[in-house]
């Protein structure tokens, strides 16, 4: 896509860091994935907090969605809610209707930060 790169570059103003670490995927093949790691800021009862997250970005990725976590630190609680399970996987509207071009990894963490 020829707006990849400008994704990416926006994305990595907001992230810290970026790896390729291997992962299994569902049928038990481990596969290398990029993956974005760092923080975003969240504003919760006023206060801001920097949530450390994790994209993965499958190999049909700008075509299919990343899929998001919550990193949590060792002082943090993940409390498991309505847009994340117990493992910090993060579901969304913004995933589940992910369209390429239109949806991006900037969109994504805003609407991460925004719940």
């Amino acid at each position: 896509s020829s707006n990849l790169p400008t994704q990416l570059l926006n994305f990595l103003k907001m992230l810290k860091k970026m790896l390729n670490s291997p992962v299994m995927a569902t049928n038990g093949i481990d596969k290398n994935l990029l993956h974005l790691s760092g923080t975003i800021p969240v504003i919760y009862e006023g206060v801001e907090y920097n949530m450390p997250v994790r994209l993965w970005l499958p190999e049909s990725f700008p075509y299919s969605p990343p899929l998001a976590f919550v990193q949590p630190t060792q002082d943090m609680i993940l409390n498991p809610g309505h847009h994340v399970d117990s493992r910090g996987r993060v579901y969304l509207p913004y995933l589940q209707h992910w369209t390429h071009p239109n949806s991006t990894t900037c969109g994504l963490l805003q609407a991460m930060a925004d719940v």
